[in-house]
């Protein structure tokens, strides 16, 4: 048969009579109803052999089931196939679409041979009531029916999987403007159609975008989809990935959630052996969660940087890990460990850039304002001896080792 003819078989309606007939056998389901016109239409049950089975059965979601997924196999062979097709593309939709735009789709894949428009399909399905109007746009968009799409995703190929969304990242690709909406569908359909290097550099092309123009949950989804794929593609690609995750989550006060990015790459640079980004990140990890407002924790991972910028004699890495742990030790109330570290950084940072003197004279004079002068001098009394034999040691083995 050919498609015209096909074409026009499934636009020409039941006669009134028959309509009743079959509305009867299907009961109150539309979805059923669509089900047994299709094996009507496709020839493949008489009408006696249908009213038989359907008169002897209560009509249920299991019968319903069961007589689409005979309808849809109906739809997958010979003359039919462009219905079974469109079905297919749908099911790979995210959200409902409009004519204008499942006609763009459809006709970017490539078909072995002429299928019927768009448009026409759509109608065919609308009457079948595999296809149904979307109620959540104010504009018309058409959607699969869910328990058709579940039934074509139970069967759906590899094949058929990767040129519907091929062609839905093409859709995509090719539209301008509302790209924090845009972006992550195209990446979701380049995900779906096993273009997993594509994706990630799609995340990280707009990610740091979206971030700067304060579109962090859309850059927070790129980068929550790419990341998986990136641990198999490219390390450095992976790590850049997750830092921009711990940096969009932090932004968001999602802590939890940086805190676990920001561990895993120390882990990772430490085994690289990078170790100025790995001082970084545990420094950015620390600083997360004092953000979360772990102190007990935030103040061992400063402390733990401190030793170990100090065994590199890195007069600016020590001055601000103390700083740091000064300001924790006061959200701690520990004054005595605050004025220390204060000290510490104040003392070190005078050998260090105009910008840091500037810095850690503000956060000591900050640490005065927050201590009364007798708690502060009985405090400094204790630590000034100590604190400067720290500073002293540390200076020399940097001035020894420059």
């Amino acid at each position: 048969m050919a498609i015209a003819d096909t074409l026009q078989k499934f636009l020409l309606p039941f006669s009134e009579d028959d309509e009743r007939q079959l509305a009867t056998l299907a009961g109150k389901s539309p979805l059923l109803l669509g089900a047994i016109k299709s094996l009507l239409l496709t020839n493949t049950v008489s009408y006696d052999e249908l009213a038989q089975e359907l008169q002897s059965s209560t009509v249920s979601d299991e019968l319903t089931t069961q007589w689409l997924r005979r309808a849809l196999s109906s739809l997958s062979t010979g003359e039919y196939v462009p219905l079974y097709a469109f079905c297919v593309v749908l099911s790979q939709a995210t959200e409902p679409l409009s004519e204008k735009e499942l006609d763009a789709i459809w006709k970017s894949i490539p078909f072995p041979e002429p299928y019927p428009d768009s448009e026409d399909l759509l109608l065919m399905l609308l009457r079948l009531n595999f296809v149904e109007l979307s109620t959540k746009s104010s504009a018309p968009k058409f959607q699969l029916h869910s328990a058709v799409k579940a039934e074509i995703l139970r069967r759906l190929s590899p094949e058929d999987c990767t040129s519907a969304n091929l062609a839905f990242a093409q859709f995509y690709s090719n539209q301008t403007g509302n790209d924090d909406t845009r972006v992550p569908k195209w990446q979701h359909h380049l995900i779906a159609a096993g273009l997993h290097k594509e994706a990630v550099q799609l995340a990280a092309a707009y990610s740091p975008a979206f971030m700067k123009a304060d579109k962090t949950e859309a850059a927070l989804t790129l980068l929550s989809a790419a990341i998986p794929l990136a641990a198999s593609l490219n390390e450095e690609v992976e790590l850049f990935l997750r830092h921009q995750l711990a940096t969009g989550s932090a932004k968001l006060m999602r802590f939890d959630t940086a805190i676990a990015e920001l561990s895993v790459i120390v882990e990772k640079l430490q085994k690289a052996g990078n170790t100025a980004a790995e001082f970084a990140a545990r420094h950015q990890l620390s600083s997360a969660l004092a953000a979360k407002g772990d102190y007990a924790s935030a103040l061992a991972g400063f402390q733990d940087l401190m030793q170990k910028q100090y065994a590199h004699r890195n007069l600016s890495g020590v001055a601000t890990a103390a700083a740091q742990i000064g300001l924790v030790a006061l959200a701690m109330h520990n004054t005595k460990l605050a004025v220390e570290h204060f000290y510490i950084a104040k003392r070190l940072s005078e050998k260090l850039t105009e910008f840091e003197q500037k810095i850690n004279n503000q956060n000591w004079e900050y640490l005065r304002e927050q201590i009364d002068e007798t708690e502060f001098s009985q405090h400094f009394s204790a630590i000034q001896s100590s604190a400067d034999k720290y500073c002293d040691a540390l200076l020399t083995q940097a001035s020894t080792a420059n």
